[in-house]
């Protein structure tokens, strides 16, 4: 979740002052209907399901310069223009959207076999 250079930072035991950023975009996404499909298949197929999804996003992620901020369950969050500053952030992340929103028609659910949906 820390940008390498604070992790690289406080490994060193060195003091990481907080940083702003006036300029920065952020991405956030969810499966639509999640708990009703985990309820409906093995938890095995959610993780093969999650694993199909997020390798999407994380490449789709790298191809766009984003930063991967947090991905827990369901919940995948990335950002632009952090920590470094991008004057093209809301491009990048718009761009992204476009991406995996076109992508993601060919993760499926378990439960029904159709195209999962994502609330953006």
């Amino acid at each position: 979740m820390l940008p390498c250079s604070v992790a690289d930072e406080l490994q060193l035991g060195l003091a990481v002052d907080p940083a702003h950023y006036d300029k920065l975009t952020l991405f956030f996404s969810d499966v639509v209907g999640f708990t009703s499909i985990c309820d409906a298949i093995e938890p095995w197929e959610v993780i093969d399901m999650l694993n199909q999804l997020y390798s999407v996003t994380d490449y789709l992620a790298m191809r766009f310069n984003l930063y991967n901020v947090e991905t827990i369950g369901d919940d995948y969050m990335c950002c632009s223009g952090l920590p470094i500053p991008d004057s093209m952030h809301a491009e990048n992340i718009a761009n992204f959207v476009l991406a995996v929103s076109e992508c993601v028609r060919h993760v499926k659910s378990p439960a029904d076999g159709k195209p999962i949906r994502l609330c953006i």
